[in-house]
């Protein structure tokens, strides 16, 4: 049962860093999540707090847990998912996240 949503919201999945972001996600382990590509071409305002408070409640419906992604990530592990959730279990942390690093291995933040 899939107990997890993964949330990207972006501004033109035409580009290629997005494109790039969903095909690493779809390619990695995914049997516990659902995932969400939100794009800024729909009618009426897109506002990333309003998404992600809808998504929230989309998921509290469902006795679920939300991940967001930004648009311009990719996913270097397979089992990502679980390890926040390890992350998560672990230090009783109700929010978690991945690190950030460029290509060159340098964090993207400390």
């Amino acid at each position: 049962m899939k107990d997890t949503i993964i949330v990207m919201c972006c501004p033109d999945v035409r580009r290629l860093i997005t494109r790039r972001a969903i095909r690493s996600v779809k390619a990695s382990d995914l049997k516990r999540a659902e995932f969400f590509v939100i794009d800024n071409n729909y009618d009426g305002d897109f506002n990333h707090p309003t998404v992600m408070n809808r998504m929230l409640g989309y998921c509290a419906d469902r006795g679920m847990s939300a991940i967001f992604i930004d648009d311009d990530v990719e996913i270097l592990q397979s089992d990502w998912i679980e390890r926040l959730y390890e992350v998560s279990e672990n230090t009783g942390a109700d929010i978690v996240g991945c690190r950030h690093v460029f290509e060159s291995g340098k964090p993207n933040h400390d």
